[in-house]
């Protein structure tokens, strides 16, 4: 199941909460917590407006990709820094 919550810190910034199925290798579940202005960023970066967060799990590493509106779209699994897309930033995420 994937819940998307949408909230507003005091500073009147919105916070965009990702949540992931569980990973097809560790089945780990991941949590993004990204701001408005990080996620349109990372969706502007690209010419599908797919926006992608990396995360490093051990031996292996996550791609998360979502859309401008925090939507998770799902990800894909790599197993060296080497063959993540070139657009993509290294980052971690909030383990659950």
């Amino acid at each position: 199941m994937v819940i998307e919550l949408i909230f507003k810190m005091p500073e009147e910034q919105i916070m965009f909460t990702i949540r992931t199925l569980d990973c097809d290798i560790c089945k780990r579940y991941d949590t993004i917590i990204l701001t408005e202005e990080e996620v349109i960023a990372k969706t502007n970066a690209t010419d599908l407006g797919i926006g992608a967060f990396y995360l490093n799990h051990d031996d292996h590493k996550r791609v998360v990709y979502f859309d401008n509106t925090g939507k998770y779209l799902g990800d894909t699994i790599v197993l060296t820094k080497e063959e993540l897309p070139d657009n993509i930033i290294v980052e971690q995420a909030i383990k659950n």
